[in-house]
């Protein structure tokens, strides 16, 4: 199967990146990202197919050094997924 992820928050963004599913654009948020405050290298996003942002859809890390802009569209392979204790659990990819 192939799987694709939408770019939504990259390390060089210290805030976190609101999507807007009715202009297809992001905007700045007033809070820290996550990733910038822990350190998270890798970029995030959502699993292309299955719901979109600010609606129901699965999340995704990508593990990747490579530097991926807002939107892009990126293949993934899926290796795994990190299981929250709150039930928001995250896939873990790597590029194919």
């Amino acid at each position: 199967m192939d799987a694709f992820m939408v770019v939504e928050q990259t390390r060089q963004y210290q805030k976190r990146m609101k999507y807007h599913p009715e202009t297809n654009q992001f905007t700045e948020t007033e809070w820290d990202s996550l990733a910038f405050v822990r350190d998270v290298p890798y970029p995030y996003g959502w699993l292309k197919g299955f719901g979109t942002p600010p609606g129901r859809h699965l999340d995704i890390l990508l593990i990747s050094e490579k530097e991926y802009e807002l939107g892009e569209i990126v293949p993934v392979k899926i290796i795994g997924v990190f299981i929250r204790n709150d039930g928001d659990n995250k896939l873990v990819a790597i590029s194919p």
